[in-house]
């Protein structure tokens, strides 16, 4: 059965804070459906608590702002008009630019696993309109593949081109960018610390919990529901993101198909039940975990090696863990 799965509480979620509620000095927290998903931020600062809950509001606004605007389903946004008139010189917004370019750049690392122009794909199996009951036809696939190639995005500065009958399609980066952007804001207005979570996939830290603690972030488990296997605490400016089979997707003759698509085969990525991602920008780690989900096992690991300032938590389709070798000394396993 198709589920999405949506950050409602503090606990029985895929993230949660581990700052004390209780404590002398607890957080101000702001809830809000926004990006088709519910939207958290916890935050603290010198500011009365009628001020900082007005710097909350501002913020989920900017948050929906940015979000619809690169979205594929906001029939307005900019991102549905590039792809009405593929095949055309555009000038593209400088929050595209910056997505395209943090896409582009993963697309190459992943040789094509996580690519931005995967709009054909996504459509054809159809995971955001309504429950499939099957994969589409093989010969489906085969063809909407010659649709898609991040290696024919010509992208200058802000001038796009994009050819004939390609779609862009950058949801698995959209909360991400929207969770730095919130951080980023919240710093500006001299917030002293927050804990922002776009749904169930992007977590941005800034500053620290209240009292000086850090941030403390828990991890659900992707076949038991509510229970926290693991937490790790953000120092300022970190990211968390996960992509998991658990979120979006459907059963069919006893397979499971998550919604993560891997752009090279047009099918979804079977090695894993979820992978985080731990790094310094919410945007890259949500393109990168969704890369790493889709490619096989050793590729995986092999690319969170090479990249400096990433960690990760990988659980394979057998259940089997497996962490990157400086995530080993961060994560608290609480099984």
């Amino acid at each position: 059965m198709l589920r999405a799965v949506l950050m409602i509480a503090l606990l029985g979620s895929l993230f949660w804070s581990g700052c004390d509620l209780s404590s002398p000095d607890p957080p101000v927290v702001k809830d809000a459906f926004l990006l088709g998903t519910v939207v958290t931020i916890r935050a603290h600062g010198d500011q009365p608590d009628d001020e900082l809950r007005e710097i909350l509001e501002d913020t989920m606004t900017l948050m929906d702002e940015v979000g619809s605007q690169l979205s594929v389903y906001e029939p307005t946004s900019e991102i549905n008009a590039i792809n009405r008139e593929p095949d055309q010189t555009t000038t593209v917004s400088d929050d595209l630019r910056y997505c395209l370019e943090i896409g582009l750049r993963i697309a190459e690392k992943s040789e094509g696993a996580y690519d931005p122009t995967v709009g054909p794909l996504v459509d054809l199996w159809r995971f955001y309109d309504d429950e499939p009951e099957s994969p589409p036809d093989y010969r489906d696939i085969q063809e909407r593949l010659d649709q898609v190639d991040y290696r024919r995005v010509d992208l200058q500065n802000n001038t796009l081109q994009l050819e004939a009958g390609m779609a862009l399609d950058i949801e698995a980066i959209n909360k991400g960018y929207a969770a730095d952007q919130a951080r980023d804001y919240l710093r500006q207005q001299g917030v002293s610390g927050a804990l922002v979570s776009a749904g169930v996939s992007s977590v941005a830290a800034l500053g620290t919990a209240p009292e000086g603690r850090l941030w403390r972030v828990g991890l659900e488990h992707p076949r038991r529901a509510g229970e926290v296997y693991a937490a790790i605490n953000l120092e300022d400016g970190e990211c968390l993101s996960t992509s998991g089979d658990y979120q979006r997707y459907f059963e069919h003759e006893g397979t499971r198909y998550p919604h993560i698509l891997d752009a090279r085969t047009g099918w979804p990525g079977q090695s894993f039940q979820a992978v985080t991602v731990l790094a310094d920008n919410s945007t890259f780690a949500d393109a990168l975990s969704t890369a790493l989900f889709a490619m096989k096992p050793e590729a995986a690991f092999e690319l969170v090696e090479q990249l400096e300032d990433v960690e990760a938590v990988f659980i394979l389709a057998t259940g089997e863990r497996t962490l990157s070798s400086g995530m080993e000394e961060r994560l608290e396993i609480l099984e």
